[in-house]
């Protein structure tokens, strides 16, 4: 006998939901004056809520943008520092080819200068 109840209910709301009654039933439930200052007073305050979120992610933008802005001036720094360390470093290197090319020229001599002592001994 229940379940014979619960077929016939559940028959009766899915007829409900399909002719589009459910919704004039929640419409019904939303416009009784109780419930629709309720909802209105809700919708006031998810209204609040949603100005509040909005606020704040806005000054989280703010703070993203303030945050981007400063990691950029720094990058510029470093790619300064960087730059400078490039020209240092290629001035290091011809100035130590240069030093090479010196002690090459000192080996050399001291060699021949070996080779002469060793002649006139």
């Amino acid at each position: 006998m229940d379940s014979i109840i619960l077929n016939y209910g559940v028959q009766i709301v899915a007829a409900i939901i399909a002719s589009g009654g459910l919704a004039a039933l929640i419409r019904w439930i939303v416009n009784r004056p109780e419930v629709a200052t309720r909802y209105k007073m809700q919708k006031f305050d998810y209204s609040l809520a949603l100005e509040r979120r909005v606020d704040s992610l806005q000054k989280l933008i703010e703070d993203l943008n303030t945050r981007h802005n400063d990691l950029y001036e720094k990058y510029q720094e470093i790619s300064l520092k960087y730059r400078a360390l490039e020209i240092e470093n290629a001035s290091l290197k011809v100035e130590n080819t240069t030093l090479r090319s010196e002690v090459t020229k000192l080996k050399e001599q001291v060699t021949q200068q070996l080779i002469i002592t060793k002649q006139n001994a």
